[in-house]
């Protein structure tokens, strides 16, 4: 009991969702929702057959599987939140939050491996094309026609992606 006491003085005291919604329900509206998402993402990234090869098909299965993990988690917050469970509801607060700063690091290392892929697919057109024109024995012509404007800019993601971070993080937890 002593505990749940001090979890609740902990809490925030904000008496509105979206200004409007009364907390509780606000919370629940977004945990169910979580829920209802996570779900059907993983179903369907489970059911649907996204590539050729076995490394890629186990990429997209455990990603599903991720997304069935995360709507279990958000059944149990939807669960803590209805019932007014202090303890589970932080629990809950605290593994999304743990979540949500993976999220944000995973995304970072996909876009650099992402990155890195197309900056060689591109490298590695590019140099085809001027083998090509080698080896019909003309001059090299323009092979960058081909590659300009294609590809992924680290500054031109990465700085938007921070600042929207940054800004979404804060609008959240910063009590009206």
């Amino acid at each position: 009991m002593n505990q749940v006491a001090s979890m609740e003085s902990k809490l925030p005291r904000v008496p509105n969702c979206c200004f409007f919604v009364p907390l509780r329900i606000g919370a629940l509206i977004v945990s169910v929702w979580m829920l209802i998402w996570f779900a059907y993402t993983g179903v369907v990234v489970l059911l649907t057959s996204l590539g050729s090869s076995i490394a890629y098909t186990i990429f997209w299965k455990a990603l599903g599987a991720c997304y069935i993990i995360l709507a279990v988690g958000a059944f149990y917050g939807a669960h803590a939140i209805y019932y007014q469970i202090p303890h589970r509801v932080a629990t809950f607060v605290r593994v999304y939050l743990i979540a949500f700063i993976f999220y944000i690091v995973a995304n970072i290392a996909f876009l650099v491996v992402v990155e890195i892929a197309t900056s060689a697919a591109l490298a590695d057109a590019k140099a085809r094309c001027e083998k090509a024109y080698q080896d019909a024995g003309q001059p090299i012509g323009n092979c960058d026609v081909y590659t300009n404007g294609v590809g992924y800019s680290i500054v031109g993601w990465i700085i938007p992606f921070i600042i929207g971070t940054l800004w979404q993080s804060n609008s959240e937890l910063t009590p009206k």
